[in-house]
């Protein structure tokens, strides 16, 4: 190959062709989103789980213990608040 001179402006073009591109500087690729998506949607699940785990133990076992009951209760508010938050998109 030749190097780029004024007289011969195409390898010029070429090596800058040859040259990959990326999106605006400092933008997440693809494939990086798409691994940050995984735990954020684990997480979103485990916490709708414990949410539900904990609704599930108010009404069978602790609906009539005051202060318990009522932090179960919302335990599982805000589990699913936050699950649903997290899986809302960004």
């Amino acid at each position: 190959m030749r190097a780029p001179t004024q007289d011969n402006p195409a390898v010029a073009d070429e090596l800058l062709d040859a040259v990959p591109t990326a999106g605006p500087a400092g933008a997440p690729s693809r494939s990086h989103n798409r691994l940050l998506l995984v735990p954020r949607v684990l997480g979103a699940l485990a916490l709708l789980a414990t949410g539900a785990v904990h609704l599930q133990q108010f009404t069978r076992f602790y609906s009539q213990v005051a202060t318990i009951g009522t932090l179960f209760i919302l335990n599982f508010a805000g589990a699913t608040a936050i699950g649903l938050a997290l899986l809302a998109p960004v």
